[in-house]
């Protein structure tokens, strides 16, 4: 059957490309499709597996090819637009391939390292053709976001049905409340930028409280507690950007309404037994501890997707004081930095920090440059994304897993090619007023 899926990719791919090249219309449902398809991946098995480990207690479980794969590849072949990434950007990336390339080579196992640099690999396609597709067509980055807000949109549907039914923790779809969480940030702080800004207000809207469902059938600490600072974040950055009254409105609405709803959501957090949560915050220390013995004792890593089985058999989880139970030997460090480091060494770590640094520097930077007013405002949401995932990323590893790779890819993709895209216009809008003011002898030639 894998078989079967597999070449049903292989042969969807050039006939969506062509598809793409010959009708614009249809480039934007493939950027919608890019925004999607993270959030159903998974639950709907759109994939097919070349290699499967499904028992290896890492992240990434095999090589495999998704439907969104071939959605990226048509997207890439059909937009003509040639866009350059930012040097900070690839200097940073590189510092996270060479550690994670180091790393593969000191490990004694290879297959699980190959595994995390397919689905890297598959990320940074990823990243190019949402790139490109935004640099290309004006309306490609807003049905981007579109499709983001529709998954999350249709999560917080099934996450709230199962909250009705009785689950404390809802996790939707995706089948874990921090999971859902994360994911959740990629699509409520650019819809919530959009809304402020008065821009397709009705699914914005939608978006948001989208969001703030989720946060709150979810019950994650992390995810409530985050969510506010990323909504502050937004509102601070996008009058930073440009002050409305429209804005100053809705912050203020915004402000009340979060502070009004402050029980609800405490109330969410409560739901899981004080108990529960002290055990999970000692965990978690365990976990922090057995990650420095490792990053001590291997400086350039233990290699991609080994954390698990190098903390196990290497004795760290036991003398770090790790809970001996199923759970919580299979699980990595809650702290991505930590993996990282532990997994690809310092220069691993250092990689993947200056990369979330550029990404928030170039976009800050691009917010004030930018005439377009859309293109301004998406950019404040992607830009405050990758802050509050950063700071996500410090109380879990589940960036690591396929669906938040391609969203991190999608949403760096997004803000590349929405940058690409406005200077390219405010050159052509800057050529032609020269040429309105060129002297008359000069313009006859």
């Amino acid at each position: 059957m894998k078989w079967i899926a597999l070449l049903a990719l292989l042969v969807l791919t050039p006939i969506l490309a062509s598809v793409f090249r010959d009708n614009r219309r249809y480039l934007l449902w493939g950027a919608f499709a890019i925004g999607l398809l993270p959030f159903l991946i998974d639950p709907l098995n759109l994939n097919a597996d070349l290699i499967a480990w499904p028992d290896w207690p890492g992240a990434v479980r095999g090589i495999e090819i998704t439907l969104l794969d071939a959605v990226a590849i048509a997207v890439l072949s059909a937009s003509r637009h040639r866009t350059r990434t930012p040097l900070s950007m690839k200097l940073a990336l590189g510092v996270y391939v060479a550690g994670f390339l180091i790393s593969t080579l000191v490990t004694p196992v290879k297959w699980p390292a190959v595994f995390y640099g397919w689905q890297l690999l598959k990320a940074v396609l990823v990243y190019f053709a949402v790139a490109r597709g935004g640099a290309t067509e004006a309306r490609f980055a807003p049905n981007v976001i579109s499709g983001a807000i529709a998954g999350l949109l249709l999560q917080a549907g099934v996450a709230t049905a199962q909250y009705l039914g009785g689950t404390a923790q809802a996790g939707g779809l995706l089948g874990h409340q921090n999971l859902l969480g994360m994911a959740a940030h990629f699509a409520l702080y650019p819809a919530f930028a959009l809304f402020l800004a008065g821009f397709y207000t009705n699914r914005t809207g939608l978006g948001v409280i989208s969001g703030l469902a989720v946060a709150f059938t979810g019950g994650s600490r992390a995810t409530i507690g985050l969510m506010v600072l990323g909504l502050a974040l937004t509102v601070a950055l996008s009058l930073w950007c440009r002050v409305t009254s429209r804005k100053l409105a809705l912050a203020t609405s915004t402000a009340a309404i979060l502070l009004i709803a402050s029980p609800v959501f405490f109330a969410a957090v409560e739901r899981r037994p004080m108990a529960a949560r002290e055990e999970s915050n000692q965990l978690r220390a365990s976990m922090v501890r057995a990650a420095r013995m490792i990053i001590a004792d291997h400086p350039l890593g233990v290699g991609a997707n080994r954390y698990v089985i190098v903390a196990n058999t290497g004795g760290y989880s036991s003398r770090a004081g790790v809970p001996w139970n199923y759970d919580n030997r299979r699980a990595p460090v809650h702290n991505t930095y930590y993996l990282t480091a532990a997994e690809m060494g310092w220069l691993g770590l250092l990689g993947v920090i200056s990369l979330i640094a550029s990404m928030v520097v170039i976009g800050v930077a691009t917010v004030r440059k930018i005439e377009r007013r859309l293109e301004s405002e998406m950019i404040v949401g992607l830009t405050v994304s990758v802050l509050v995932v950063s700071i996500h990323m410090l109380y879990e590893w589940i960036i690591m897993l396929s669906s938040l790779h391609y969203l991190l890819a999608m949403n760096c993709g997004l803000i590349v090619g929405i940058r690409a895209y406005a200077q390219s216009n405010a050159n052509i809008r800057q050529l032609r007023k020269n040429r309105t003011h060129l002297p008359s002898s000069i313009a006859v030639e």
